[in-house]
């Protein structure tokens, strides 16, 4: 039997759940839906630990990634790298889902996702709120990141958009709605 990337996103999903002690439902579930491969660009990918990076940030050793070029890949708790040079990456689903649920979402509630790179998380609390909520990011990016990070919820599937309006860029603000249609 061979398992596709929805059944890799779920044990990611539940996976998640455990290492960041989750107690919200609607956010395993987003995680679950959510697909990360759209946000962080085409493969192959450089993955590494937390771990192993904060080792390397104390002096202690050097932060070291594995290259994968299977989106299944993708949904283990690690980071993706962005931006090698400049040390940019997606962030530890783990970390972030912790804070996440920390901030005890519902529908109807706003998010205003300060520092929200290519968008990934900022869709995870997005699909929290699908029902009735608003959310708002901002982020002073570079353009081949603030490009990966363009996203639309369209009939129940994601999609990656090539409009970009230079006036967001100007504006250091991108204004988008995820809601069901």
């Amino acid at each position: 039997m061979t398992l596709n990337v929805e059944d890799y996103r779920r044990f990611y999903a539940d996976e998640i759940r455990f290492v960041a002690n989750l107690d919200s439902p609607a956010l395993v579930e987003a995680f679950a839906r959510v697909p990360r491969e759209k946000f962080i660009g085409p493969g192959p990918w450089q993955v590494g630990s937390a771990e192993v990076r904060a080792l390397a940030a104390a002096g202690m050793g050097r932060a070291t990634y594995v290259t994968i070029d299977d989106p299944r890949h993708l949904y283990h708790n690690v980071v993706v790298v962005l931006d090698a040079a400049r040390d940019l990456n997606n962030g530890q689903p783990s970390a972030l889902a912790h804070w996440i649920n920390g901030l005890r979402l519902q529908p109807g509630n706003r998010v205003y996702h300060v520092g929200c790179g290519v968008g990934y998380y900022t869709a995870i609390m997005a699909e929290v709120l699908v029902q009735a909520g608003q959310w708002w990011r901002r982020k002073s990016i570079r353009i081949s990141l603030l490009a990966r990070g363009r996203i639309c919820r369209t009939t129940g599937t994601w999609q990656s958009t090539r409009r970009m309006g230079l006036s967001l860029i100007r504006e250091n603000a991108m204004r988008c709605s995820l809601t069901r249609v």
